[in-house]
């Protein structure tokens, strides 16, 4: 299936919950019309959700760091999510 959905664009920053339904419905019939399953490989759902991570990894890796290796380093020990056992190894 090589059918795409139409893009859809708002100025807003956010939509409210009736914007991102009628979005959705309009997505759903739009995928429906062409054919396209709504689950499954090469669904809507499946092709969205890909999009949606493909753009925000994008956005992710587009801007600029926010701490240095330097503020890094001294924000946090070097063994950051490492904690020691507390459990008895039975000795």
């Amino acid at each position: 299936m090589t059918e795409t959905i139409e893009s859809v664009t708002t100025t807003d920053a956010v939509l409210d919950k009736d914007a991102q339904r009628e979005l959705a419905a309009q997505m759903v019939e739009q995928a429906r019309v062409a054919g396209i399953d709504l689950v499954g490989p090469g669904g809507l759902l499946t092709g969205l959700t890909k999009q949606v991570l493909e753009a925000a990894l994008e956005e992710e890796l587009s801007e600029p760091w926010a701490m240095t290796s330097t503020t890094r380093s001294s924000s946090r020990s070097d063994n950051a999510g490492w904690r020691a056992s507390t459990r008895s190894r039975g000795r």
